[in-house]
């Protein structure tokens, strides 16, 4: 191997392995032979080995196990592979075999190479590269990012993986894996079922059309073949994949295997909108590569409002066109230029080819209708295939900010109209259909602050709380234009009315952790982060090479903090600040010391028109419904019930104190059921793995501990009568019920807490309110223990 330069770093494409035998002096790439009679010559291109005889080449065929063979996947991504037989094995039966594999993508993604058993992605496992991290095994359980999950850590087997972009502008993935794993998907030395896929960037995301199966004979000479893909849903041959378990209603097939050139298909776009489409194709056309098909769709929704459907090479609104109706007129069709409602447009009237357009509000629903042409010269094109859609309706019949009441999804209209909802489709965070009018009656949050105006050329402002302003310019160099721009920089400035640190987050989701952040202290440095948990020590300087921000400064004058700096908007290995949306975190603290923050928030600003959209998460009502529960059962019932029991002497005899200790305890029982029920329902809602923290997985631990610990009672050994001496049974219990019970109690103030924290960042709660919370909280605890502790000593002491 040799590498690029004197810096000894990933080698890319430039190593190999060969055999070399000193008695014969030759190479061997089969066998021994003299290199200057008959020599044997190794094919780096396919892996094939061939005999030279005099001026002549006799092809003997690929060996996959001396040398790299290849395969291109797709143009510009080639597959290069080598399998690793142990001395003393054979490939074809083998023990401890491996392949080494390397995927080669022209440009910067994320690259994933799958094994399956039967050509489809749900239930095939997959190897996964994203640039900046180290390539790793994954179970493929849906089409959703969040049913894309890392196999355990005991699985993660891989060898020599690594994946990097070169100067050549390459994404190189390379790993080594065994064939033979036990639990897993055997690779086989023979036919195997492999899926390849790429994203547009390093992000992982929806791979778009960027995917396929084939066949790879890894015995035949590297044979590879591209298996077909789904385009004529009338062949009875085709099959669709039909195990939607565990898929979110968004992405399973809503049509019901029936032929959308036939009869009308249906999607459910959300709860009470429901999408209907048929597909008309000219006689003696093919809906796969015709001229003059149309779509005929309907929408229909539970309530009276204006509606849209849109089309999007991107998924996202900017760009976008979209067929938007109001009751009282004509469906029409409109470019959507921007969020501010100034560019939202309608299209020229030589464009104005809908047919068959209407919509009314009859019986309590609104159904608009219309025929659009799916290929028209200078707009999006409808695919019989994977198609980027995006809805949203009004909460009434003016055309006015749709609210969170619109998403983004893919809808292909040839594998029978299966839709898929795009990753965070229902995130605020996403861009959204946006049509605003009437801005007086939108909220500030939402609004484009810029005004408008164009941020190249002059300061825009968004002010992201009460007393708290961003203004920010974007720089473009001459020659550049800022949707694709090498070397675009952005002037940003913070103004806080107070002084205190400042700063502003760049992030990928919108979350704190993983994010990086420029901050700045009154006094001091301004300087970037990297953001790797909420305490003080997480939150760490990066590197000094990556420090390159100009212009830097924090100061505080006339009772103001201002932050200023100039930061590189495309910086190897950071965040990207695009021209477009962004997620982006502010926070500010209560002094010039940086410490934990006074308040924060998240926020989505699209620097091309100024539009500022703050991020909510959803189901707040329910999750504020799960943390009161479960205040009740273990905060309230919990230590009444262990008190009736500690202090029994304070109670009329007869037993009383169990009537209470078991009522309290059975309340308790019934809260707890129903606070893990919201639990476990609203993580499904939000499409999120369930016991995926330390929260999560705590419950799930208490939640079987108190069944048993309830079974445990009802079940416990008889009580002696008076006179009568314990028997060792009894007592075992009585030392088992009383430390499991102190454990569920200790594990549920514990778990409490926690959600009050996790519940403060989830829907970035007012710092004073959840401190006030937080003191309440441990109080009235402190108040519980002290009752019990003392309570339970003193008539312990006194018997």
């Amino acid at each position: 191997a040799h590498g690029s330069d004197a810096t000894l770093a990933y080698h890319g494409g430039s190593r190999s392995s060969f055999s070399l035998n000193l008695s014969g002096s030759g190479f061997v790439g089969g066998t021994a032979t003299e290199p200057t009679e008959n020599p044997v010559t190794n094919d780096e291109a396919d892996g094939s080995v061939a005999v030279v005889q005099g001026n002549e080449q006799e092809q003997v065929g690929p060996d996959c196990t001396v040398n790299f063979c290849e395969n291109d996947l797709a143009s510009g991504f080639l597959q290069k592979y080598k399998i690793n037989v142990p001395e003393g094995q054979n490939a074809a039966n083998c023990e401890g075999c491996s392949i080494t594999m390397e995927l080669i993508f022209e440009g910067e993604a994320w690259l994933s190479i799958a094994f399956s058993e039967d050509g489809k992605m749900i239930g095939s496992e997959a190897v996964i590269g994203i640039p900046g991290s180290i390539p790793q095994k994954y179970m493929l359980g849906g089409y959703d990012v969040s049913v894309i999950q890392l196999m355990p850590e005991e699985q993660q087997t891989l060898t020599d993986a690594g994946i990097t972009v070169n100067e050549d502008g390459q994404t190189v993935m390379a790993f080594t894996k065994l064939m033979s794993e036990p639990g897993e998907i055997e690779i086989v030395y023979g036919e195997n079922r492999f899926l390849w896929a790429h994203g547009n960037d390093a992000t992982l995301a929806h791979h778009g059309n960027n995917r396929a199966a084939f066949s790879l004979d890894l015995a035949a000479a590297g044979a590879a073949v591209a298996e077909e893909e789904v385009t004529d849903p009338t062949d009875p041959s085709v099959e669709v994949e039909e195990d939607s378990v565990n898929v979110p209603d968004a992405i399973q097939d809503p049509s019901g295997g029936q032929d959308c050139t036939v009869n009308f298909c249906e999607n459910d776009l959300a709860s009470g909108f429901l999408q209907k489409y048929k597909i008309n194709v000219p006689e003696g056309q093919n809906a796969a590569n015709c001229e003059g098909c149309s779509i005929t769709m309907e929408l229909i929704f539970e309530g009276e409002a204006w509606l849209s459907i849109a089309f999007s090479e991107d998924g996202k609104m900017i760009g976008s066109e979209a067929v938007i109706g109001i009751p009282g007129s004509i469906p029409q069709k409109y470019m959507l230029g921007g969020y501010d409602v100034s560019v939202i447009q309608l299209m020229p009237e030589e464009q104005q080819t809908l047919t068959d357009a209407s919509i009314t509000a009859t019986n309590g629903q609104t159904i608009m209708k219309f025929t659009k042409l799916m290929s028209e010269p200078g707009e999006i094109e409808i695919l019989f295939g994977d198609n980027e859609f995006l809805w949203a309706h009004g909460s009434d019949a003016t055309l006015a900010y749709h609210g969170n009441n619109r998403a983004a999804f893919i809808l292909d209209l040839a594998a029978v109209g299966v839709a898929i909802g795009e990753e965070g489709a229902t995130n605020p965070t996403d861009p959204p259909v946006e049509v605003e009018d009437n801005r007086g009656n939108v909220p500030n949050a939402i609004q484009g602050l810029g005004g408008g105006q164009d941020c190249t050329v002059k300061f825009c402002e968004n002010e992201l709380t009460t007393g708290f302003l961003q203004k920010y310019r974007i720089n473009v160099p001459d020659g550049q234009d800022p949707e694709t721009c090498d070397g675009c920089t952005i002037d940003m400035e913070l103004i806080y009315d107070g002084e205190a640190w400042v700063s502003i987050g760049f992030s990928l989701n919108g979350r704190m952790i993983g994010s990086e952040a420029v901050i700045g202290i009154p006094g001091s440095t301004t300087l970037k982060y990297n953001l790797n948990g909420y305490t003080d020590n997480l939150v760490q300087p990066m590197p000094q090479e990556q420090q390159t921000l100009t212009d830097a400064s924090t100061v505080f004058q006339n009772g103001q903090t201002i932050m200023k700096f100039t930061k590189i908007m495309k910086e190897p290995g950071e965040v990207e600040i695009l021209f477009g949306d962004n997620d982006f975190l502010w926070a500010h603290g209560s002094a010039p010391a940086l410490t934990y923050h006074a308040s924060r928030s998240a926020f989505v600003l699209n620097l091309s028109s100024g539009a500022a959209q703050e991020v909510t998460a959803p189901n707040k009502g329910l999750w504020l419904a799960h943390g009161v529960i479960l205040f009740l059962a273990w905060g309230v019932f919990v230590p009444f019930a262990v008190q009736a029991s500690l202090l029994r002497k304070l109670l009329p005899e007869g037993g009383i104190w169990f009537q209470i200790h078991r009522g309290l305890n059975t309340i308790s029982l019934a809260l707890f059921i129903a606070g893990f029920a919201i639990s476990v329902a609203t993580t499904n809602k939000e499409e999120q793995p369930h016991f995926s923290n330390p929260h999560r997985r705590m419950g799930l631990a208490m939640f079987i501990m108190a069944i048993l610990q309830v079974i445990g009672g009802i079940v416990r050994p008889h009580n002696p009568l008076e006179g009568e001496k314990k028997k060792p049974v009894r007592v075992g219990w009585e030392v088992g019920h009383r430390v499991l019970g102190v454990s569920l109690l200790a594990c549920g103030f514990w778990q409490m807490y926690e959600g009050i924290l996790l519940y403060g960042v989830k829907y970035s709660t007012d710092e004073s309110d959840e401190e006030a919370i937080t003191i309440a909280y441990w109080v009235w605890i402190s108040v519980m223990i002290a009752v019990m502790v003392l309570g339970g000593a003193f008539f312990k002491f006194r018997n």
